[in-house]
């Protein structure tokens, strides 16, 4: 049986933490996390007003007629690999035939079960890149044809407009850098 200075003994062990913690948080205020420290916070609570070089508005539209080529240019060696099988095959040639009609996508409209690719990229860019949500453009084509969603994700990196193709492969993601014709 436990007497009573060893019952006493357990609780104070127990209970030392908090009581530490209680006289450290005195000083400084909790962060997000429940901890004085709030280096780690302070990067994500920053990134409001990360350095960023272009805005979505200054994006092509979503069907621009240069974007649409560079894009079927970009996807065309694609085709020419040896897929697995004739079904892999088809899928990119309907793809490829179906890819117009271009639908922008708001960040809010992003459901993260049917659009997880694009769910996590922007996830990914926003924490890695410090881009924010008027930093990117979203495109999307759905074709009843095949059932596979094709995303566009444009992005400045530096000066150039990084237009980034997403759910076309498993493997990478095809990207090029845009370059206006109309300039």
């Amino acid at each position: 049986m436990i007497n009573k200075s060893g019952l006493l003994f357990a609780i104070s062990l127990c209970l030392a933490p908090f009581a530490v913690s209680a006289e450290d948080s005195d000083n400084e205020p909790l962060n997000s996390f429940g901890y004085p420290d709030q280096n780690v916070v302070m990067v994500i609570e920053a990134n409001e007003k990360a350095d960023s070089e272009g805005e979505s508005v200054n994006m092509p539209d979503c069907n621009n007629p240069d974007l649409l080529a560079q894009l079927k240019e970009l996807l065309l060696p694609y085709l020419d690999k040896g897929w697995n099988n004739i079904r892999e095959r088809r899928k990119i040639d309907l793809t490829m035939k179906n890819i117009r009609n271009f639908e922008t996508l708001n960040l809010s409209e992003i459901d993260v079960k049917k659009d997880t690719v694009v769910a996590d990229r922007v996830m990914e860019l926003k924490i890695n890149q410090k881009k924010r949500v008027s930093d990117l453009k979203i495109c999307k084509v759905d074709s009843k044809v095949i059932g596979l969603p094709v995303y566009t994700l444009m992005y400045y990196e530096g000066e150039n407009l990084t237009v980034e193709v997403l759910n076309f492969t498993a493997k990478n993601n095809p990207k090029f850098v845009f370059a206006n014709q109309n300039k």
